[in-house]
């Protein structure tokens, strides 16, 4: 079967293009539990998430009070906009203000007023719209760093929990025996109670002790085994612990950490003829931590950054929520269209980067079979009748994007998909055929019943001219006899 694909690559480079983006947002993300396409693992709905914040937040007058807003509080523009919010919804939050009609509005003509007093040549058609969007962005969040009660908010949460994983679950894991034990505490004042604060402090910092202590144990290994087979090696690797933690920093995941270590290390065993302790090398590699970021750290950063609520949760939760992912990344200039895309976590999105699929799968084997797997999902929604319009196309289209972009990599089979949507396009060409023809019987009919009152109005039309002649020959008639009358009258008059 031949594929008919799109060119993913589009120099004009749509990134506002106004279609796509109400499609996909509307449609893709909103469908619940898509599997990853990197790590296959199910996403949290964009709006489903927002709910859940939406309602954790604390009215906006609370926020005022507690300073969160106290930058933008110097502007009057601002300041009187927000302060007409309280007065009209002394209840609600910012983001259920913004919500009301008319009002997100006012708060960007605030925005917009600040921006042209701070660059006073600046004339309407030259306001930085993505400007206003990102301070509007930051009002919104900032007005959701104080949240409910601990216990509210882990309780809302709950439903969240299993997506997690590793240190994220762990940190949640931890708030909720602190939730309990701090029901009425917000979760950024319970992280600020100093047994707390210590118990994490020490803990984070033994961890840290240990981590480097493993991390060096590892490296003299791997020192001592190139040693002992090439000792003319040893310049060449003498600063190799040192590029290892270089690489493990520069890289947000685990997998791509040890993948891009292991690539060092093998170029540099195959360069200094030690390429037969290669395997063990590697595997003395595996057992090294690539990073110190733990629940303690996290716990200890947050209190030592001031996190407000929104912000600590968001830091669990955020990274699991779907989110559109470029195939071809839009650095490469690819293309801002639905068929072009995947959905990924906003983690693992942000993992991948730009980096092209065939390098990011080595370090993420499982993405050759998530892939396919997320595009089987979608073709489930679409055959249901819960994706429709230029979806219908979606599978084909990503199939063949992937399958040029990484020559044969990521190879999706949507051959059942195609049968059975050419199955169901049959089906509805034949439903509407049967439907053309009988609205053409349809309009035989009454073209037939009109031709037939045409005619009947035309013998109508006839019989009134004729019955419109009789009637001015009777008139004419009438008439003459009035004018005889009249000359008899006068005579007898006479």
């Amino acid at each position: 079967m031949k594929i008919f694909a799109i060119n993913p690559i589009n120099k004009n480079n749509q990134k506002n293009n106004p279609r796509f983006k109400a499609l996909y947002n509307k449609d893709m993300r909103s469908i619940r539990n898509i599997p990853c396409a990197c790590c296959g693992k199910k996403g949290i709905s964009p709006e489903v998430y927002s709910q859940a914040i939406l309602s954790l937040t604390k009215p906006l007058k609370m926020i005022i009070q507690k300073g969160k807003l106290e930058r933008w509080l110097k502007n009057p523009e601002i300041a009187n906009v927000l302060n007409e919010f309280i007065s009209k919804y002394p209840d609600e939050s910012l983001d259920k203000i913004l919500q009301k009609d008319g009002e997100l509005a006012t708060l960007k003509k605030a925005l917009i007023k600040n921006l042209q007093n701070n660059n006073e040549d600046m004339e309407n058609q030259d306001i930085d719209s993505q400007k206003i969007n990102d301070w509007t962005k930051d009002l919104i969040n900032l007005s959701r760093d104080i949240l409910k009660s601990s216990s509210v908010v882990m309780k809302r949460l709950q439903s969240f929990k299993k997506y997690l994983s590793g240190n994220k679950l762990e940190t949640f894991e931890q708030l909720e025996i602190y939730a309990q034990k701090y029901p009425r505490k917000r979760l950024s004042e319970i992280l600020k109670i100093e047994e707390i604060y210590k118990y994490h402090q020490i803990k984070d910092l033994l961890q840290r002790a240990q981590v480097k202590e493993k991390q060096n144990f590892h490296f003299n290994n791997i020192k001592h085994m190139i040693e002992k087979e090439n000792p003319n090696a040893k310049d060449a690797f003498s600063d190799i612990d040192d590029k290892t933690r270089n690489v493990f920093a520069s890289y947000s995941s685990k997998e791509l950490r040890m993948y891009y270590a292991k690539k060092m290390y093998i170029q540099l065993l195959e360069e200094n003829n030690c390429k037969n302790i290669t395997n063990k090398v590697l595997k003395e590699l595996e057992q090294i931590p690539t990073s110190f970021v733990t629940t303690d750290s996290f716990l200890i950063y947050a209190a030592n950054h001031n996190f407000g609520d929104y912000a600590i949760v968001n830091s669990l939760i955020a990274p699991y929520v779907s989110s559109f992912e470029h195939i071809v990344a839009r650095s490469d200039n690819g293309e801002d269209s639905i068929f072009n895309g995947l959905i990924m976590h906003k983690k693992c999105n942000f993992e991948r980067g730009s980096i092209h699929y065939n390098e990011f799968t080595e370090a993420h084997p499982e993405m050759l079979i998530n892939t396919p797997k997320q595009i089987k999902f979608f073709c489930k929604q679409i055959l249901d009748g819960n994706l429709t319009g230029e979806y219908r196309l979606w599978p084909i289209k990503v199939a063949s994007t992937l399958i040029n972009y990484t020559n044969g990599k990521i190879n999706p089979d949507v051959s059942d998909y195609c049968q059975k949507e050419l199955e169901q396009t049959l089906e509805t060409i034949s439903n509407k055929r049967n439907q053309i023809n009988q609205l053409k019987s349809d309009r035989d009919k009454k073209i037939q019943e009109r031709i037939k009152l045409v005619q009947e109005v035309e013998k109508i039309d006839n019989d009134l001219n004729g019955i419109n002649s009789d009637c001015k020959k009777a008139q004419n008639e009438r008439n003459e006899e009035f004018t005889t009358l009249n000359i008899l009258k006068n005579y007898l008059n006479k």
